[in-house]
């Protein structure tokens, strides 16, 4: 019982740091809170309007969004582990984790 109380609250924690990705995601696809980059607000306001703002809003955000996919994706195989016989041999579960890292990765190396 205490179990699933906690796990509950687990996921519960994981679906709101997933929802914080989604909106950090679209707000900087917007260009609103670029301030929020690592980096960004270092430059001085003259370097900030030399830079391209809206390209960089666009690729954090799309990072972020992913992100967000990805918590969802390996929370779900996470819970699946504990009821699907599938999930619950372990090279099954791990390639389901590591194959979409490695596409995320490679996504990203190929947009910098």
């Amino acid at each position: 019982m205490l179990e699933n109380i906690i796990l509950g609250a687990v996921l519960l924690l994981i679906l709101a740091i997933a929802i914080l990705c989604f909106v950090a995601g679209f707000k900087f696809k917007q260009g609103k809170w670029l301030m929020l980059i690592a980096g960004y607000n270092e430059f001085d306001k003259e370097t900030r309007d030399k830079m391209d703002s809206e390209k960089i809003g666009k690729e954090t955000g799309n990072i972020s969004i992913v992100t967000g996919i990805l918590i969802i994706l390996f929370t779900l195989i996470v819970w699946a582990s504990s009821y699907i016989p599938f999930f619950q041999q372990t090279e099954n579960a791990l390639l389901l984790i590591l194959l979409p890292t490695g596409i995320f990765i490679y996504w990203i190396l190929k947009h910098v």
